[in-house]
Order: C-alpha cells, then structure tokens, then sequence
C-alpha cells in the first residue's frame, strides 16, 4: 500500500517532468472548417488543454478574432466547440497568414500570469521560415529598430539613420540557418530559418528578414517573391517554451513542421 512519502516522491516526479504536447490531459480531436473564400477545408489542432490553459496549431490564413463575416475565426471555432467554458483569453497574437503554436487563457488567474511572463520575456518562442535567397552566416543576431509606417501605422519599418520616427522601438532577433537549397516544383533558391525573437514587435520577423535581404516567400506585404502554387506565407510558430513560476515545471509545445518538406 503506498505511503504518504511515496505519494509526495511521485508528486515531486511528475511536477519535475517535462510538460510537452503529448499527451494532452484532455484529448480532443481536430476542429475541422471550411474557408468559403478559396473552398479550403482546414483544421485547428489542439495541442494541449488543462482547463486552463489551452494551445493549438493554428492554420495559415486564419485570423485570430474580430468579426465573423467572409470566413470564420479561431475565437468562433473555439467558442464552438468549448461552450463551456465561460471566456476565452487572447494570450498573444500571431498574424494571420502565419501558422503555428498559439495560446489561450482559460482563466483570468492563467492569463494575469501568462500576460506578466511575457512582459518579462519569459516566454521563449522559436519560429521556422523559408526566405528568398541563400543566407551565407550560419549564425547572427538582427538589431534593427522598428516603427510604424506614417502612411500606415498598422505596418512597419526600419527607419533610415537620422529619422525621427515616433514609437521607434529596439528589436531584436536570432537566426539560425536549418538548411540551404531551393524550393520544390521550382528552380527558386531558398533558406529555411530558425528564428527566436528576443523581442515582440510587430511583424519583427518579416520586416527583419526582408531588411537584410531575404524576405519571407510568399509574404505580400514586406516580401517581393509571390510563388503562385504555394498560397500561402512560409512563416511557422514551431516551439514556445517557458517555466510556470513557483512550481517550476516546463512547459514545451511544438507544432509539426511542414516547411522542411519544401525545400530540396
């Protein structure tokens, strides 16, 4: 019969143990839509869910919240499918021709402490991408400031030497080259990335890249390369990382990668 110190070693184990995507501790089967703009069936797998706390891959051209009117939104999927639970808390954003590992608050308490880790940036996310281009340095951090652009403040810039840009903020990113080739069915030459923002600008990561040189495919806005049999911006939230303060246990979450696939 087990003792109360065998209870308290297995308890001690099991908050000592890594936390990953699997198993969920409530398993739930994909959530699977339909885009009426271009007829495209998608799903919105969850990836972990506590009660708490709930994480999913989330599909590219997808938008995050906001109006239900040409096509639906991960908050209406959600909602829908989890109707019991009484609000949903947006955690961080991701945009919305970007897929990946995404969080959500099931409760206040969660989202209070999950909103303070990322001010302190205890929160580590890395992202996958394939950028037009051969990247020759295997390894190099990107320090570019960024602002909004004056003729639209929802995008964004590097500002020239000497400008005065208001809300010019520092930025800072990591790159790590994965693999160097070109890209399927074509003859274009490409880099996948690794790339872990040390900072949480926005769209760091594509003004950044499309700064040096090497936009991400397919990204219309700060990108110059559309390639038409690929409908969609090779930008991945692959892995977010972090410890949950006074227990300290980890927390790992990783969305399959199909961006390796895609360059040969």
């Amino acid at each position: 019969m087990p003792t109360e110190s065998d209870a308290a070693i297995t308890l001690a184990k099991l908050l000592q143990s890594e936390f990953t995507a699997t198993p969920n501790p409530n398993p739930c089967s994909p959530i699977t839509a339909c885009d009426s703009r271009y007829n495209r069936l998608f799903e919105v797998s969850i990836l972990y869910n506590d009660g708490k706390l709930l994480v999913i891959n989330k599909p590219w051209n997808v938008r995050i919240d906001g109006p239900v009117d040409e096509t639906t939104t991960i908050e209406f999927l959600l909602k829908a499918t989890f109707p019991t639970y009484r609000r949903l808390f947006l955690l961080h954003q991701i945009d919305y021709a970007t897929s990946g590992v995404h969080m959500w608050g099931l409760t206040k308490h969660t989202a209070t402490i999950m909103g303070r880790m990322f001010l302190r940036r205890q929160i580590q996310k890395t992202y996958l991408a394939i950028v037009c281009g051969t990247v020759d340095q295997q390894e190099f951090q990107i320090q570019l400031p960024l602002a909004p652009r004056p003729e639209n403040d929802r995008l964004m810039h590097v500002p020239t030497l000497g400008e005065d840009v208001p809300d010019t903020k520092a930025a800072q990113t990591f790159v790590r080259v994965l693999r160097r080739g070109t890209l399927a069915e074509t003859q274009i030459p490409v880099t996948l990335l690794e790339l872990q923002p040390h900072t949480g600008r926005r769209h760091q990561l594509r003004v950044h890249l499309s700064s040096i040189g090497h936009p991400i495919v397919n990204d219309r806005v700060y990108g110059a390369l559309n390639v038409p049999i690929y409908h969609r911006m090779m930008l991945h939230s692959w892995r977010t990382q972090f410890v949950w303060p006074g227990s300290g246990v980890p927390f790992n979450f990783e969305a399959p990668n199909k961006l390796s696939s895609l360059i040969i």
